[in-house]
């Protein structure tokens, strides 16, 4: 299935001090595709990336796209940018994107396999980063540990990473960082040099969904799920509302923005 045709506008409503990086450069090894161009709807739609786009272009005021083959995800309207160092993984990307936004105060950053996230609970992760000037990075914890690739960086952060990488360590950060018992504490990650904040995933949304990270064929199942049971939620309330302004015979104008 090929990409949403949806038009996409190069500019944002976002903080004009902050940048938002789009990563789409994973192998997909179990998925067997490229996730970037999966939909939840399963009969086409917006894609995976589409969607990330979408949310971050409400929250940032530029959007770059770390990706090695740019070409594939021209309908997004992106300036790609290569990683600073070839299959790193996510780090190459994100060192890159961070570097080309030097002159941003932050720039969040989200992958493109949790399509369910949205810009108010980016927004969230913002507002954090910008009321605690002494922190370099804001990630998200849950449950399945912590969400580097949606989080909050500061710029000058590459130079941490870069150097990580220059000692052959991949790892972003301790996935369970608030519990010492759990996780691989003794290991090294490249974030340890930063003054990184944890945030409580349930402070940002009540809807802990928006973090399912799609990595194989079930997990795609369940993100469709939650999505079609949301838009049926939506259409609900919506035909509730429609009801509610018809039934008390509100004035025209408020009939005519029911029915639309």
């Amino acid at each position: 299935m090929g990409p949403w045709n949806g038009a996409y506008v190069n500019g944002t409503g976002g903080d004009a001090r902050a940048g938002g990086l789009l990563l789409c450069g994973g192998r997909s090894r179990r998925m067997g595709t490229d996730k970037a161009l999966l939909t939840l709807d399963a009969g086409g739609g917006e894609t995976f990336a589409g969607r990330v786009r979408r949310a971050l272009s409400g929250v940032a005021c530029e959007i770059l796209l770390s990706a090695s083959d740019g070409a594939r995800y021209a309908y997004l309207d992106l300036r790609c940018i290569p990683d600073a160092i070839e299959t790193s993984g996510p780090l190459g990307g994100m060192i890159a994107g961070l570097e080309a936004f030097a002159a941003r105060e932050w720039v969040i950053v989200c992958a493109c396999d949790v399509p369910l996230v949205e810009t108010c609970t980016l927004e969230r992760i913002l507002i954090i980063a910008m009321a605690n000037p002494d922190v370099d990075v804001v990630i998200p914890v849950g449950e399945k540990g912590a969400e580097p690739l949606v989080a909050a960086y500061r710029p000058r952060v590459a130079r941490i990473l870069r150097e990580a990488l220059q000692t052959s360590i991949h790892r972003i950060v301790n996935p369970y960082p608030l519990e010492t018992a759990r996780g691989s504490k003794n290991e090294r990650a490249a974030l340890d040099g930063a003054n990184v904040r944890f945030v409580a995933i349930e402070s940002l949304t009540n809807d802990p969904s928006e973090f399912l990270n799609i990595n194989d064929p079930a997990s795609l199942d369940v993100a469709r799920r939650i999505h079609a049971e949301k838009r049926i939620r939506a259409e609900q309330r919506i035909r509730a509302e429609q009801g509610r302004v018809a039934g008390s015979g509100g004035c025209a104008h408020e009939r005519e923005f029911a029915a639309h």
